[in-house]
């Protein structure tokens, strides 16, 4: 269960570096939600493959960037514009640019999720700590796969904007 935990703190810590980061590469707006969809998913599977000494996020857009390739090669009618290359070099940015997680971001990711609604934390869980599809959790809540894309999109946000408000109050805090 730690490992869930971990992963999950981690995954919500970096989600929206992620997001920017697809998002600088695939134009559409619903092939970026599939493609973070999938990255999330295979993050899920492989964390076992991840080590704590490396960055996480420099870790996930390593998948991502492998992701990116794959649907790039599969979408043809809807072509990404850069080459493998050009992914890679835009990864390599994203990495030096990335901050090493300090101890307190991770703390108020946990004080954030605590804050959720206990249907947010619900739709956490299945999705990445038991890592069922948005399929599955549709029908597990009796609820439409889009209500759920939107849902756990909404959540996401709701968690990021606390993450976000509760370290800009630590910056101006007097210390």
């Amino acid at each position: 269960m730690a490992d869930q935990a971990d992963f999950l703190r981690l995954f919500m810590a970096h989600q929206g570096e992620i997001r920017t980061f697809v998002r600088a590469l695939v134009s559409d707006p619903n092939d970026v939600d599939d493609v973070c969809q999938d990255i999330a998913t295979i993050l899920w599977k492989k964390f076992d493959q991840y080590d704590p000494s490396r960055r996480f996020g420099a870790w996930a857009r390593g998948v991502a960037v492998h992701e990116i390739d794959y649907f790039r090669r599969k979408s043809r009618r809807r072509p990404i514009p850069f080459s493998i290359e050009t992914i890679e070099a835009i990864r390599g940015e994203f990495d030096r640019r990335e901050p090493q997680p300090t101890s307190r971001l991770m703390q108020f990711v946990e004080d954030c999720l605590r804050r959720l609604t206990a249907r947010a934390r619900q739709m956490f869980a299945l999705r990445y700590e038991q890592g069922q599809s948005v399929a599955e959790i549709a029908r597990e809540l009796s609820s439409a796969e889009p209500a759920i894309y939107k849902a756990l999109g909404r959540y996401r946000q709701q968690l990021r904007e606390c993450v976000e408000q509760k370290a800009a109050r630590e910056q101006e805090a007097p210390g």
